[in-house]
């Protein structure tokens, strides 16, 4: 994971060095620049704002660009190399935003950092994040696909509810447990895939999302589960892959036992 975050870190450094540190950034968006100014980013107040200027901000602040409809896009998002964290409500309820690029050493999204950022399709959590927190991807609609990087302990609660086009969900090894209803109401949502380390699967989890075609477990020992994870169309209509050997432990194991369908795959 290390050795992903310096290659991330590498390019981006190599991207930057095209650069001079204090030409302007070319903004795709003019809306999203605006915001920026009007935040006080541009220190040396000539309008533009610089890759140095952006290295230099360490909050975005609350609501800073929420329930901007004219916000298209932030892929300049990634030069801004001194954030750690998104705060609370950043970029939520940014409807018309179709794109945003994370800078690379991201430790924290904080509670509903894009809650309902309905013009995302795709977003890439870099492996330096850390921490999720509760609702921060609440009802991103267009959201097709995600992939939790292992650094990050715990899927929040609701932190993916109602993302109605989410098909692919993946939790890379190292995520030990997710909260309830982190991904409940996905309705299109066709597959999950979750790592080894996984210990906890909270109430409800998956719940409401009935067309999901195959489930892959690496978890040796069957995860703890809360209260209604799985719909019940699920457990009687989706395969549960698991680890080999370990298919008498899900057979018998509280909360898994009920799908009809379970294969060892690896």
């Amino acid at each position: 994971m290390r050795d992903v975050l310096f290659f991330m870190v590498f390019l981006l450094s190599l991207n930057m060095a095209a650069q001079q540190p204090d030409e302007p950034i070319v903004f795709a968006c003019d809306s999203t620049k605006a915001v920026c100014l009007k935040a006080g980013w541009d220190t040396n107040g000539d309008g533009e704002l610089s890759y140095r200027e952006a290295a230099a901000v360490t909050h975005l602040g609350e609501e800073r660009f929420a329930f901007n409809r004219s916000v298209l896009s932030f892929d300049e998002l990634q030069y801004f190399t001194g954030l750690r964290s998104i705060d609370r409500r950043a970029l939520a309820d940014t409807y018309n935003m179709a794109t945003v690029t994370l800078p690379p050493q991201l430790e924290e999204i904080d509670e509903r950092a894009f809650w309902s950022a309905t013009g995302i399709t795709h977003i890439t959590l870099p492996s330096s994040l850390r921490k999720m927190n509760a609702f921060s991807f609440y009802h991103c609609e267009k959201l097709v696909g995600i992939t939790i990087p292992g650094g990050v302990d715990a899927v929040p609660h609701r932190a993916f509810m109602w993302c109605e086009k989410l098909v692919l969900v993946t939790l890379q090894e190292g995520v030990s447990s997710i909260d309830s209803d982190a991904f409940r109401y996905c309705p299109r949502l066709q597959e999950v895939s979750l790592p080894a380390s996984l210990k906890s699967i909270g109430h409800r989890a998956f719940f409401g999302n009935q067309h999901i075609k195959m489930i892959t477990c690496a978890a040796p020992a069957p995860p703890a589960l809360g209260e209604d994870v799985f719909d019940p169309r699920t457990c009687s209509e989706t395969t549960l892959f698991v680890p080999q050997g370990s298919l008498g432990a899900y057979r018998s194991a509280e909360g898994w036992k009920l799908f009809r369908y379970i294969s060892e795959l690896f």
